[in-house]
């Protein structure tokens, strides 16, 4: 197993963090490598490939790590970009006015299912919310 050149352990349990070269990863490292995922590519025995993608506006290449036994040659983030894999919806935020009548809507409820109708009623027994007139 390659080492890497920086190796430093975690504070909270003393194992062994990421040894990624150019600078501090306090990352874990993947079971038997020296690196995390992010930076595994550094260790030349890994059983990793980089992803081929080619970001069009700089000509930077991914450096996303790719199993071997796997035959592709993307990442999961550019093959959703490619159109490959179908991306993740995202939940979408509740608009602020539709939680209000939500939370209006339960409270109705709940109050209606914890208080008894004879609570209701006005203290000479008549209910409170008839809108016949007196004496109909």
């Amino acid at each position: 197993m390659y080492e890497g050149k920086h190796i430093h352990f975690s504070e909270v349990d003393n194992k062994p963090l990421c040894s990624y070269s150019p600078k501090l990863c306090k990352q874990r490292r993947l079971n038997g490598y020296a690196f995390c995922i992010r930076h595994v590519l550094e260790d030349k025995t890994a059983p990793f490939k980089q992803c081929e993608y080619v970001a069009k506006y700089n000509s930077q290449r991914c450096t996303n790590p790719i199993p071997k036994s796997e035959d592709r040659r993307y990442c999961n983030s550019h093959l959703q970009v490619l159109g490959f894999i179908p991306k993740k919806e995202r939940k979408k935020k509740n608009d602020p006015i539709d939680e209000v009548k939500v939370r209006h809507q339960m409270d109705t409820m709940a109050f209606s299912l914890t208080v008894p109708p004879l609570a209701l009623k006005m203290p000479n027994g008549l209910d409170g919310m008839s809108l016949s007139p007196p004496g109909a």
